[in-house]
């Protein structure tokens, strides 16, 4: 129970300094200890509150972000860390789960989960799994709070954007294409060309903001020469092409121009004009 002098405590602890009620009431050694702890709480309370403070503020710069909920993490009786639950893509129906923990300067960006149903394609046939934001996490551990947790929050949600996009491209370049998925976020594709060319592509996590973020791992075929399509996967890369449809459509291209090549020396004519 508190004393009459924890309530004159708490009662100036919105109007002026504790260490005034120390002063006037002139408390024994107990009551000293009693108001020291008060005061500690109160500060910790304060510095609680101007992290929520610049939680709200980094939320409002966001568009698409709505929290969700944010809980305390406790070990025992001492709170240790807390879960930041964020609400967002489109429909609001992917949750971004933060754990941050106690550290020097605040609470830091600890880890980072996405969460959510598969997202498809407009037909429902091409799938994607939720981005990993291990990197993310890892890339803000030197950056001060609470610029860490504003970075997580914005590149975890352009990555989820990507990945919408990802799975839209990957069904347009299906429609045209057979193409086989080895990856659980589509980040592998086995694209069957034209001339009995089979093409590995990767999709990189940034895919499409970034010049070539889809590139051709290698490229097989029972027909032409591998000498020939090692030559043109390198000049098709050379291009950093972002979307994998402009990708693909590049390697057709060139491999009818190999598959030229190979005719023209067969019947003795040379290098074909291209």
């Amino acid at each position: 129970m508190l004393t009459s002098f924890a309530f004159a405590f708490l009662d100036v602890a919105f109007t002026g300094d504790p260490e005034d009620v120390i002063k006037t009431a002139k408390p024994t050694s107990d009551v000293i200890k009693e108001a020291s702890k008060l005061k500690a709480a109160l500060i910790k309370t304060s510095e609680t509150s101007q992290w929520y403070e610049a939680v709200r503020a980094a939320m409002e710069q966001l568009s698409g972000i709505k929290v969700e909920g944010i809980e305390a993490i406790k070990k025992g009786k001492s709170q240790t860390g807390m879960m930041v639950k964020l609400l967002c893509g489109r429909e609001g129906n992917h949750e971004l789960n933060i754990i941050l923990k106690a550290a020097k300067g605040g609470m830091k960006v600890d880890d980072a989960v996405l969460k959510g149903e598969r997202i498809s394609d407009e037909f429902g046939i091409i799938t994607c799994g939720m981005p990993t934001l291990t990197d993310l996490v890892a890339a803000s551990a030197g950056m001060k709070a609470p610029n860490d947790l504003r970075f997580v929050i914005r590149e975890a949600s352009a990555r989820l954007r990507n990945s919408v996009l990802k799975t839209s491209h990957v069904g347009k370049l299906r429609k045209r294409f057979e193409v086989k998925s080895s990856g659980e976020r589509l980040d592998n594709l086995i694209v069957n060309v034209s001339e009995g060319v089979q093409a590995n592509i990767r999709l990189t996590l940034d895919y499409p903001t970034c010049a070539g973020s889809c590139y051709i791992d290698n490229l097989q075929s029972a027909t032409l020469p591998s000498e020939e399509l090692e030559k043109l996967r390198e000049s098709v890369n050379e291009k950093r092409i972002e979307h994998v449809l402009g990708l693909v459509e590049e390697l057709v291209k060139g491999v009818r121009e190999v598959a030229l090549l190979g005719v023209g020396n067969t019947l003795g004519l040379g290098e074909l004009p291209r």
